[in-house]
């Protein structure tokens, strides 16, 4: 998804306007003059404190065949391509309502809706609306989180480690209680994506639970356990569990199914977002030096502990709800 709105942009050739700012900042940033620099032979001039992951030769080899493609006017492949970019990033801020992924891909979306439908429009108004969302006023200034927070995982954290110790069944404990039950419904997704999931290439979200809020609406498989979790304590476990609020069983399947539909059928694990889409051979494209492993997903020992853990405790209420498949 971040490469989406940096393909996009460099597909349509988009630069800003030199200006003072950016002559300033060419100069600040770079150590020979920004006109003599050879962008080609930056490629792979990588700091080998920074280089993770080489490029490998076949991605060295497209990037070389790319660069002459470049240089083909009216390509018959680059409006199907830009039209297709275009529209995946509109898909993921409707359904992340303009929240995205995370920051680095929304800051990217929202220049690309400032370009295609102005500074006027709704949709790049309701990107600038959200960006609150990940900023904070930190000791060295204004500061931006890699997500919009962890809410979600942090209070189904809370919860287990509140019941497990004991403290939940003290007096003093049981608002907050009754409040993190509150928040755990409220932010169970109770439904899949706006845009059908299937043609955005994302997963079954419906009973998920996310890592932050409802609205940026990815399916987490380890935040869904966990939130499964910590609901089946407050609700079955304690003495008082049955003057709290509840969800309802339907909704708590749900959970289970959305989990149930994020087991990789080759080696059994559980991934983070997704079922493995795709071969392990696309590591071989990896063009960032930075990362390794993020051209698939993969199976996690801490998502599939998080996931056979909840399911094991899901069980142990409801005996008989997909018994099967849990098995």
């Amino acid at each position: 998804v971040v490469y989406l709105a940096m393909g996009y942009l460099y597909g349509i050739r988009f630069q800003a306007k030199v200006d003072p700012l950016i002559e300033a900042l060419r100069e600040e940033l770079y150590v020979q003059p920004y006109d003599t620099i050879n962008w080609p032979a930056q490629r792979n001039n990588v700091a080998s404190v920074d280089l993770y992951a080489p490029h490998t030769k076949i991605m060295d080899f497209i990037n070389y065949v790319l660069t002459w493609y470049e240089w083909l006017p009216n390509s018959i492949l680059r409006k199907p391509a830009l039209d297709e970019a275009l529209r995946q990033i509109r898909y993921e801020d409707i359904n992340t309502k303009y929240l995205d992924i995370g920051p680095v891909n929304k800051v990217m979306n929202q220049i690309v809706v400032w370009l295609v439908d102005g500074p006027d429009s709704k949709s790049f108004q309701q990107h600038v609306e959200r960006n609150n969302d990940f900023l904070w006023k930190g000791a060295e200034g204004l500061m931006m989180n890699g997500t919009n927070g962890s809410q979600l995982w942090d209070t189904a954290f809370a919860i287990q480690a509140v019941v497990e110790s004991g403290l939940a069944e003290m007096p003093e404990f049981r608002q907050s209680l009754d409040k993190s039950i509150e928040f755990l419904d409220c932010t169970q997704i109770k439904t899949n994506s706006t845009i059908d999931y299937n043609i955005c290439y994302r997963q079954e979200s419906k009973g998920a639970w996310p890592f932050s809020t409802r609205d940026q609406s990815y399916t987490v498989s380890d935040c869904t356990a966990e939130g499964l979790s910590a609901a089946l304590q407050l609700q079955h476990e304690l003495s008082f569990s049955a003057q709290l609020r509840r969800i309802s069983d339907r909704r708590l399947f749900d959970a289970v199914d959305v989990m149930l539909t994020m087991q990789n059928a080759d080696d059994g694990g559980f991934g983070s977002y997704e079922l493995r889409r795709g071969p392990f051979w696309l590591e071989w494209l990896n063009p960032a030096e930075v990362f390794g492993r993020i051209m698939v997903e993969y199976s996690y020992p801490e998502c599939t502990t998080s996931v056979v853990l909840a399911l094991t405790h899901f069980k142990h209420h409801y005996p008989e709800y997909r018994a099967v498949d849990i098995k």
